[in-house]
C-alpha cells in the first residue's frame, strides 16, 4: 500500500523532466522569453532606434511587391472583417 509520508523507492523518479523533450521545450521557452525581453528592452525601454534600423536593413533586400501583396492577403485572415463572419459561420454550424 502506498504511503503519503514520502518513504519508499524514489530511485526512478525525476523531479522536473520526465523525458528529454521536456527539457528541450523548456529551453526553447526560455530562449523565446529572452528574445522577447531583449526586443522590448531595445525598442520600448531604451527607445533606441538602432535595433529597428538594423532589422529593417536586414529585411529590406527581401521586400518585393509580390511578397508584400502575398503577406497582405495572409494578414486578411487575422482581421476582424474575416474573423467575425468566420466565427458566426462556426456558431451556425455547431
Amino acid at each position: 500500500m502506498p504511503t503519503l509520508s514520502g518513504s519508499g523507492n524514489n530511485k526512478n523518479k525525476r523531479w522536473l523532466f520526465h523525458n528529454p523533450t521536456d527539457f528541450i521545450i523548456l529551453l526553447l521557452l526560455a530562449l523565446a522569453l529572452f528574445a522577447i525581453g531583449f526586443s522590448v528592452n531595445e525598442v520600448f525601454i531604451s527607445k533606441n532606434g538602432v535595433f529597428d534600423e538594423n532589422v529593417f536593413a536586414f529585411i529590406s533586400p527581401f521586400v518585393t511587391a509580390s511578397r508584400t501583396e502575398f503577406f497582405q492577403f495572409i494578414s486578411f485572415f487575422g482581421k476582424h472583417s474575416f474573423l467575425i463572419p468566420a466565427y458566426l459561420v462556426l456558431l451556425a454550424c455547431y
